[in-house]
């Protein structure tokens, strides 16, 4: 079973608003993508940024299954973990 978490990350000085998706492929690696946010998109942020992590680890998209962990973040949940053939 394989879980993605989105995180909406604040602007800084340096960089505007952002979200992060982030897997764990290990206990010591993890996979990280991030998205800039924009509010007038007509997809969610999350969903983008779910969409960009799971292309580049090849993973099918429409299988995952959602949940809120806090109001700024989200859990992905897939248990199938099947790979896109090439």
């Amino acid at each position: 079973m394989r879980a993605i978490i989105t995180k909406y990350h604040g602007a800084t000085t340096y960089k505007g608003s952002r979200i992060s998706a982030t897997v764990y492929m290990t206990a010591n690696k993890k996979m990280r993508v991030y998205v800039p946010y924009q509010d007038s998109s007509t997809e969610c942020p999350h969903v983008r940024a779910l969409h960009k992590l799971c292309y580049k680890l090849k993973w099918i998209v429409r299988e995952w299954t959602e949940g809120e962990l806090s109001p700024d973040s989200m859990v992905w949940v897939n248990d199938r973990g099947r790979k896109v053939a090439i």
